[in-house]
């Protein structure tokens, strides 16, 4: 009998590839809408007084990028196929951020933070700050924005290679809960992800703590 035709290993991948593009263009849709809906929104509420630590940090971060001079235009980095060939650890975190060639200041050895931005007119200057900070147990990375088209860094971080499909796809719907997650288990991490809107801004947090190995 004559052996079904198998695709060779490149196409398959190809094929895998365009699934994950086609089941994750949803729900990136749903995520780019959503903040463009917010940061056009005059929010009067404050952040609670339990947020502004992290709220304060980021912001004293941007007002140091910002004094130095080290603003630099960078692109979100080049999309790789989510097959989880990249553990994530905080170096390997910290190295896919610099592959964007956005400006990196190292704080102290275990946390260093990302700032990219353009002028959209005379008076409006929109940004991103990413930090990424490690500590004994998980890596834990931080988006501040304040423009829909800076969410491309959050969904490229989620689509990357430290990733699987389905990993991919169940961060998504988190992120998208509108509602704070602790401790939820999403393939090889415990992961939390924390969702908050100040003024003229939108804030996402991912804790990412291996509870297992892949196979």
């Amino acid at each position: 009998m004559r052996a079904a035709w198998r695709p060779k290993n490149d196409e398959r991948l190809a094929i895998r590839a365009e699934r994950r593009t086609a089941s994750a263009a949803k729900l990136r849709h749903e995520s780019l809408a959503r903040l463009s809906s917010a940061c056009t929104t005059q929010s009067e509420a404050a952040p609670p007084q339990s947020k502004m630590k992290t709220l304060d940090t980021i912001a004293l971060i941007s007002l140091c990028l910002l004094a130095g001079n080290l603003i630099a235009p960078g692109a979100p980095p080049t999309r790789v196929a989510n097959t989880a060939t990249t553990l994530l650890t905080y170096p390997n975190t910290v190295s896919f951020f610099k592959a964007a060639k956005s400006r990196a200041t190292e704080v102290q050895p275990r946390c260093t933070i990302f700032f990219e931005g353009e002028w959209k007119n005379a008076n409006i200057y929109d940004y991103c700050v990413i930090m990424v900070e490690n500590s004994d147990q998980d890596v834990q990375v931080t988006f501040y924005l304040t423009d829909a088209h800076e969410m491309n860094w959050v969904t490229e971080f989620l689509d990357s290679q430290f990733f699987t499909r389905s990993e991919t796809e169940q961060l998504f719907r988190l992120m998208n809960s509108n509602r704070d997650v602790r401790g939820q288990n999403v393939g090889c991490f415990r992961v939390d992800v924390h969702h908050w809107q100040p003024r003229h801004a939108e804030i996402f947090v991912f804790s990412f703590t291996p509870s297992s190995r892949r196979g």
